[in-house]
């Protein structure tokens, strides 16, 4: 009995192991995470790369509303040094990445990245005093074999921008083109909004309820993630995503004052 009991044991650990995927069959990467800065060097590139910490878990946001961080905040982050030898790829195509391509040089939203250090890697969580979104100094310094970006999505978009707390919203005013007309414009909505909130009752938009407008010139690369066809787009984020978007500044300031009549903050 007890030599059939090895033989089946010895037999069912061979089985799981044999079907048990190796590092190099899921691709051999040693980093997943999401972009947050690229910085040129002499003949290289450096990526900040963001793999997950203990407020938001792997979702990398652009803004906190609290500043100060838990004093037990930790997060595993890198940075990553990409030169003509390493190998760079578009995950939606399989194709080879220039390392001068504005593929790279626009990303920075919290698109997906893996990467294959070039040596041994070790993977680790730091301790910090600051969100690592507004300070990405002091991080673990490892050489890139291999890397794959994902583009940019909307989902990449939304989670990135949503803000961080049920009492805050993000209003994106979506511009073709970066001009004089465009500004004013924007100035004049802005202005707007600012009086929407200064005359409603049981209102305070410093404590209640914030507003980020982020006027944007758009190229290519970033017009294909919304497919957009109008312009002006107006798009209002919340804490668990999109609540709208619209070419009709009507249903932006509708949709506004529906939230502070409700007291959605």
């Amino acid at each position: 009995m007890r030599v059939t009991a090895l033989v089946l044991f010895t037999v069912l650990v061979l089985v799981i192991n044999g079907c048990s995927p190796s590092s190099e069959e899921e691709g051999g990467y040693d980093i997943e995470g999401r972009i947050m800065y690229f910085s040129p060097l002499d003949n290289s590139q450096m990526v900040s790369v963001f793999v997950k910490d203990n407020l938001f878990g792997t979702t990398l946001k652009s803004y906190i509303s609290n500043t100060e961080v838990p004093t037990n905040y930790e997060v595993e982050a890198y940075k990553i040094i990409i030169d003509e030898n390493t190998e760079i790829i578009s995950s939606d195509t399989g194709e080879p990445i220039d390392l001068t391509s504005d593929f790279l040089y626009y990303s920075g939203l919290g698109q997906r990245i893996s990467i294959k250090v070039d040596g041994d890697f070790e993977s680790k969580s730091y301790s910090r005093k600051e969100y690592i979104g507004y300070f990405d100094i002091l991080l673990p310094i490892y050489k890139a074999e291999k890397i794959e970006v994902s583009p940019l999505t909307r989902n990449d978009y939304v989670h990135f921008f949503s803000p961080d707390s049920p009492n805050r919203y993000q209003l994106s005013i979506i511009f073709e083109h970066d001009t004089q007309e465009n500004w004013e414009l924007y100035y004049k909505l802005d202005e707007e909004i600012s009086e929407l909130t200064r005359r409603t009752d049981n209102f305070d938009s410093y404590v209640l309820i914030d507003f980020w407008h982020r006027v944007m010139d758009y190229d290519s690369y970033a017009l294909d993630v919304f497919e957009l066809q109008e312009y002006p787009t107006f798009l209002l984020l919340g804490h668990q995503g999109t609540i709208i978007q619209t070419t009709e500044w009507e249903k932006v300031i509708e949709k506004i004052q529906e939230i502070v009549k409700n007291k959605e903050f």
